[in-house]
This record gives C-alpha cells, structure tokens and sequence, in this order.
C-alpha cells in the first residue's frame, strides 16, 4: 500500500512507459493538469454512472411509492438492504430512440440528428472542465469486455471502446510512483514544463505512427481488439493536449489515499466489470476523475458467468422465454453489485475530508433500453443513489416514483447534481431535471 504523488517522468522514463511495448497497455496518469478550482462545482462531486441491458419491465418494478417501498420484486430483492440510499424510478419514454439492444440514446439522450452524439458521462466531463474543475483522469470507461460492435458511450459521433480488462485498468488509473530521475524545476516553477511535455508529445506522434502500420498488419479480429489499446493511446493525447493548452502549469495533486492492491483479470466479463466499480471508486477517493461509467456487458452475445448464472444474457435471457428465470436471478446480481458500490462508497473517507465518498457522490443505474423482452421503451427504468450534496432526498424506506415524459430528464438530473447546467450540445426533448428526485 502507498499513496498516490502527482507524477514528473523523463523522457527515458516516458520511453520505457509509452514506447511500441505500451501500445499494448494502458494509458498511465503521467501528465501534470491545471489545478482542481472549487468555483463551478454541483452539489455533488463524483459521478458512478452504472450501465446494463434492458430488462423485464414488468418484473423490475417494485411496490410503493414515493413515500416509501413496502416489497421489492424479487429481481431487486438485494437493493432492501440498502433502501435507505435509493431512489427507483420507471414510466420515462425513450421516444423511440431505446428501442433496440446497444441503443446510443440510451445515454445519450438522441439519436442522429442535430447535435453530435455524446453520451453522459462524457458530456458530464467537458461541463467539469468548462466549470474549472480538472482532475489527472477527465473521465474513465470502463466495462464490456468484447470485440462486439460498441454503440453505448459516444463523442463527437464516435462510439468508443471502453477499457475491459481490470488489470489494465489498474494500471491505467494507478501507474507508480514518480522516477527519481526527472526532479521538479528547482524554482518550484514551470519553465521546464512545456519543452517535457512537446518531447512527450513527439514520442506519442511516432508511438501512432507504429500502432497504424501495426493494424495494418492485423486481420479483422486481431484489429478490434487493438482497438482498445489505440483508445488508451487517444486519452494520452488528450490529457497532453490539454496540458499543452497554456496557463500557469500548477500541478494537480491526486489526494492522499490507499492505492488497493493489483486485481487479476477474471476473464470474464460480469465479474470484470465487478472488480472496474471498485477501481473507479478507489479513483474517486484518490481525487483522479471525478466521472467513471462501467457497462456490464453488452448488448448481443453477452456470455453470463456469475455466481448462480450462467448462459447468454441476449438470446437466452432475454428472449427465451423458458430462461427468464435466470434473468431475475442476474438481475438479482446485478442489485446486489450496485448495493456493494453503495457500501463501498460509504466505507471511503470524501478526499477534501468531509464526510464519506457517498455523501459526495451521485450514482446512477441506466440502460440501454427499457423492456428489452419486447425492444420497447415507454417504460424506462432507473435507480439513483448517492448523497450527493444533498440534491437527492432519501427516506429511510427508499422511494420509488412514476416519473412523465422523456428518459433524458434522468439522464440531465444526474449532470445538473454535477454543476452542469447547459445542455445545449446534448440530448433532444424536454431536458427539465426530475423535480421528485428532491433537488
């Protein structure tokens, strides 16, 4: 165990880090950042955003109202014991634009059209940097785990490829301490700061210059799974062009915290997006993004191996209507792995010292699509945690509401919890936060 420094690396360094071997390992938090300001922050500072499949909507639902839940159904059973910290919420319309598996809108809030699409957590994000607020990690993806057409996390119009592997994560998030080789400018200023970072840049430029005649090389398969490094490679560059933008060049302390240990990969894709929860929650404890988004599996051949299920969550699943009983009992696990986020965020000291991580956090449970049994999404469903500065109005018997219009009035509510208030560039439709959420 040790904690996390802010990083100053030597090319050598950045070398044996990022050289033709790296393409083929994470992206690492090498880079100086502007400092965290304060000025622009929501009431909550940290979003979880937890992403799964469409469901049975019929089945989900629980009974109660917003005054409090008196039975879960028996797929949601496992969020009792964390009633306390959850708000449950259905009856929200797509629109059409969540009607099929892997639907961009889902979290994007539109489909093509006007506005590019960008998905929440990354719009989330840019309305932190716009705000002031900067952190070593903008955001992570994280999640899925296959070569399967990604459609579920978006920017510019591009879908992107989250990180699968936890191991990878780990290092991406976690990377070690400073080299003892490259000192700070010996007046604690920053005139060394921008020649390090163009020579870094200059290696990241021939760095992509091997990855593309690399991929050339690759068959079609081969080629997807590169794909994944090459995104790495891509947050790299973005975190050196923002460093590279001007400023006083101050450095952005990661805040003291415990680094866990190294997870292995499990190989398999549930239990991988399990162990990315834990990660993105060590992440925000140590203050290095305050935006992580984990997807559990995917939308098409998703192979489920957790403890008690196993088979194919699509075509099983989901549309075979002799297995929907081990739906209900994935579904079951998937409730018991966002209480285990709940907890976990509890457990965990809020980096500026105030409280716990969960008073400081707003998480959200979203889906690509409503009623995945019949690809419908007049009936979206959502559930919200998190005490989130106080934006999210919890009762001791949880709440759980019928919300009216459309799905992206969940999705803006956990950006408005997060300071951010312009959603010019997102989503389409009545983008009103859901007022019973009790902000």
């Amino acid at each position: 165990m040790s904690n996390i420094a802010a990083k100053r690396w030597s090319r050598r360094d950045f070398v044996r880090h990022a050289g033709l071997a790296s393409l083929f390992a994470p992206f690492v938090t090498l880079f100086d950042g502007r400092p965290v300001a304060a000025a622009g922050e929501g009431k909550a500072k940290y979003f979880l955003l937890f992403h799964t499949n469409g469901t049975d909507v019929a089945s989900w639902a629980p009974q109660g109202s917003d005054a409090g839940i008196t039975a879960f159904s028996k797929m949601t059973e496992p969020l009792a014991a964390v009633k306390d910290s959850i708000i449950m919420v259905d009856g929200l319309s797509g629109g059409g634009l969540c009607s099929s598996h892997g639907s961009p809108g889902g979290l994007c809030g539109a489909g093509w059209g006007a506005n590019a699409l960008i998905s929440l957590e990354q719009y989330v994000s840019d309305g932190l940097k716009a705000n002031g607020i900067n952190t070593q990690i903008p955001h992570l993806v994280l999640g899925d785990g296959t070569t399967e057409q990604k459609t579920t996390f978006w920017r510019a119009n591009q879908a992107l490829t989250p990180v699968s592997a936890p191991a990878t994560a780990y290092n991406a998030i976690f990377s070690g301490k400073a080299p003892s080789g490259d000192p700070p400018p010996s007046n604690g200023g920053t005139p060394e700061a921008d020649p390090r970072l163009a020579r870094r840049q200059s290696v990241l430029d021939l760095m992509n210059a091997e990855l593309t005649q690399l991929s050339n090389a690759l068959g079609a398969e081969e080629r997807a799974k590169l794909e994944v490094h090459a995104e790495s490679l891509r947050q790299i560059e973005q975190r050196l062009a923002a460093q590279m933008g001007g400023g006083d060049g101050t450095v952005v302390e990661a805040a003291d915290c415990t680094i866990p240990s190294s997870p292995a990969n499990t190989n398999k894709i549930l239990m991988d997006s399990s162990l990315m929860v834990q990660l993105s929650i060590n992440a925000f404890a140590c203050d290095l993004t305050r935006v992580a988004a984990v997807q559990f599996g995917h939308h098409q051949k998703a192979a489920v191996e957790v403890p008690g299920v196993t088979g194919e969550w699509h075509n099983e699943f989901l549309h075979d209507p002799n297995k929907r009983a081990q739906l209900v009992a994935l579904e079951q696990w998937l409730c018991q792995e966002f209480a285990n986020a709940i907890t976990q965020l509890k457990s965990l000291p809020a980096p500026d010292g105030d409280g716990t991580l969960y008073g400081q956090s707003i998480i959200l449970w979203a889906r690509d699509m409503g009623d995945a049994i019949n690809h419908g999404d007049s009936k979206m469903v959502y559930v919200f945690s998190g005490g989130a500065g106080g934006y999210l109005k919890h009762n001791g018997n949880g709440r759980y509401f019928r919300a009216s219009g459309g799905h992206i009035k969940a999705l803006v509510s956990a950006a408005t919890a997060m300071g951010v208030t312009d959603f010019s560039k997102f989503g389409t439709g009545d983008k009103t936060p859901l007022t019973q959420l009790g902000a």
